[in-house]
């Protein structure tokens, strides 16, 4: 499952997030615009930023000492869902051992 989050821009300049889930196919990545976040309902924290010219994979998390992180992992479709997971996972591990994976 995916977390789709669309950010629109409200006359009064705030910004409005609206937020779908459904599962997360090829197709939903080739046709996300620029400015959407894909978030990962299988990996907490996994997200699939769409910008103009690229897409590309993020992990947010915070470290032992609260701190959030939000380490690229790589783009897509170079690094796939899959691939994007299991390097999620591993770094996850990572930060629940207190190593911070995003130095």
């Amino acid at each position: 499952h995916w977390h789709t989050v669309v950010a629109h821009k409200l006359p009064s300049g705030r910004c409005q997030c609206v937020t779908s889930e459904s599962h997360m196919k090829i197709a939903d990545i080739k046709t996300a615009t620029a400015g959407q976040v894909l978030r990962d309902s299988v990996v907490t924290g996994l997200q699939c930023r769409v910008f103009e010219n690229r897409k590309a994979w993020y992990l947010y998390y915070r470290n032992r000492a609260g701190v959030q992180r939000k380490p690229k992992i790589g783009d897509w479709p170079t690094i796939t869902i899959e691939q994007a997971r299991h390097i999620a996972r591993g770094w996850l591990a990572e930060a629940h051992q207190g190593r911070d994976p995003s130095k």
